[in-house]
C-alpha cells in the first residue's frame, strides 16, 4: 500500500520537475533516490509490524491462562457462589453476624438486670458509707478535742480508707453507666454488622463487574488482533491500536495485582473473623460474669452495713483492724468488678474499630474494582472503535 503511494507520488514529482526545472537536473537520480527512500520506510513499517504481532502474541499467550480462571470464577460464582473469590467470605460475614447479634443481645439483656441490681446495691451502700462515715467524723472531733493524738491517727487512716471504698464506688457505678450506654444502643452495634454484611455483597457485585470487563478486554485483544487483521491495517491505525494495547496491557498486569490483592484481603478477612469470634463467646460468657459482679456488688453492700454496725454505740478505735480488713475486701471487690467492665470495654472498642477499619478498607477495594471495570470497558470500545475505521 505504500509503496504504490510512493511511485505515484514519484512520478508525479518527476513530472513536474521535468516541466518546471532545466535540463541540468538528474530527474532518474531523485527517483532512484525516493524509491530508496520507499523501500527504508516499507522496511521499517514491517519491522514495526512484525514487532507489534510478536508482542501481541505474547500478551495472547499470557491471557490464555489468565482468561480461564477470570471464567472459572465467573462461573462458580453462578454455579457455586460460596466458591467465588468473595462469595465463600461473604458467608462466613453472615454467620458471623448471626452468632454476634444472638451473642450480644442475649448477654445485653442479662446484663442490663446485672447492673440495674449493681446500681442498687452501690446506692445502698453509699448511704452505709455516708453514716459511718458521719459517725467517724464526730469521733476525730473528739479525739482533737481531748488531744489524742495516736487515736486521731488512727480515725484519720480509717476515714481515708473509707474514703478508697466510696472513690472505687463511685468509678464503678460510673462504668457501669457508659457500658450501659453501650449496650443500649444496640441499633448502632447491630448497624455495624449490617453494614459489614452489606459492604461485602456489595464488594463481591464489584468483583465480578470487574472481571467481566476484564474478561471481555482479554478475550477482544486474544481473538481478534490475529496477524491477518495487523497486516491489514493502515500506519495509522497501527500506531493508535499500539497506543491502546499498551495501555490495555498496563491495565491488565494492574488488574491481576489487585486481584492477588483481594485475594490476600479475602484471607485476611478470614482471619480477622476468626479473631473475632472469640468476641461472640466474650459476649456469650458474659452471664457467667456478670452474675458474678452482682454477687461482688452484694457482697459489698454486706461489707457496709457491717461497717455501719461498728460506728453505732461503738469506738471504731476498738474495731480498727475489723474496719480495715473490711475496707480493704470492699476495695478488692469493686476493683474485680471495675476490671470486668474494662474488659468488656475494650471488647466493644476492638469489635467497633475492627469492623470500621475493615468496612473502610472493604470499600476501598470496592471503589477500585469499578474503576478497573469502567477503565477495561473503556479500553475495549476503543480497540473496537479503531477495529471499525
Amino acid at each position: 500500500m505504500m509503496k504504490k503511494f510512493i511511485k505515484i507520488l514519484c512520478a508525479v514529482l518527476s513530472g513536474a520537475i521535468l516541466v518546471s526545472c532545466e535540463g541540468n537536473f538528474d530527474a532518474d537520480a531523485e527517483i532512484a533516490a525516493l524509491e530508496a527512500e520507499m523501500d527504508r520506510l516499507e522496511q521499517e513499517d514491517q519491522a514495526i509490524r512484525a514487532h507489534f504481532l510478536e508482542r501481541i502474541n505474547t500478551l495472547r499467550s499470557r491471557l490464555t491462562g489468565l482468561i480461564n480462571e477470570v471464567e472459572a470464577d465467573l462461573i462458580a460464582r453462578i454455579d457455586n457462589e460460596e466458591a467465588a473469590l468473595i462469595g465463600g467470605l461473604n458467608k462466613k460475614i453472615m454467620t458471623f453476624k448471626s452468632n454476634m447479634q444472638k451473642a450480644f443481645n442475649d448477654s445485653r439483656t442479662y446484663m442490663n438486670q446485672s447492673f440495674k441490681e449493681c446500681r442498687s446495691h452501690i446506692s445502698y451502700s453509699f448511704s452505709n458509707l455516708d453514716e459511718s462515715r458521719d459517725a467517724l467524723e464526730v469521733e476525730i472531733t473528739k479525739a482533737i478535742n481531748q488531744q489524742q493524738t495516736a487515736k486521731v491517727n488512727k480515725l484519720l487512716n480509717l476515714e481515708k480508707e473509707l474514703n478508697g471504698v466510696n472513690s472505687r464506688a463511685q468509678t464503678l457505678e460510673k462504668k457501669i453507666r457508659d457500658v450501659e450506654k453501650k449496650l443500649r444502643d444496640a441499633e448502632a452495634f447491630n448497624q455495624k454488622l449490617n453494614n459489614l454484611t452489606t459492604v461485602s455483597h456489595v464488594l463481591d457485585d464489584a468483583y465480578a463487574e470487574m472481571e467481566k470487563n476484564q474478561l471481555k478486554l482479554m478475550k477482544m485483544v486474544k481473538n481478534e488482533l490475529t496477524e491477518n487483521y495487523l497486516n491489514s491495517l493502515s500506519t495509522a491505525q497501527l500506531n493508535a491500536l499500539k497506543r491502546c494495547i499498551s495501555k490495555a496491557d498496563g491495565l491488565l498486569e494492574d488488574m491481576q495485582q489487585f486481584a492477588d490483592e483481594i485475594a490476600d484481603f479475602a484471607t485476611d478477612s478470614e482471619d480477622l473473623l476468626s479473631s473475632m469470634e472469640s468476641l461472640a463467646d466474650d459476649f456469650g460468657s458474659a452471664v457467667s460474669d456478670y452474675e458474678s459482679m452482682v454477687s461482688d456488688c452484694e457482697e459489698t453492700m454486706s461489707n457496709s452495713n457491717e461497717l455501719w454496725e461498728y460506728f453505732v454505740n461503738s469506738d471504731a478505735e476498738t474495731y480498727y483492724n475489723n474496719i480495715i480488713n473490711i475496707t480493704e475486701s470492699n476495695q478488692n471487690l469493686y476493683d474485680n468488678s471495675i476490671a470486668q467492665l474494662d474488659e468488656l470495654m475494650n471488647h466493644l472498642r476492638t469489635y467497633e474499630g475492627t469492623v470500621d477499619d475493615w468496612h473502610s478498607e472493604a470499600h476501598d477495594y470496592l471503589q477500585a474494582c469499578y474503576d478497573y471495570a469502567d477503565t477495561a470497558l473503556e479500553y475495549y470500545q476503543e480497540i473496537e472503535s479503531i477495529r471499525g475505521w
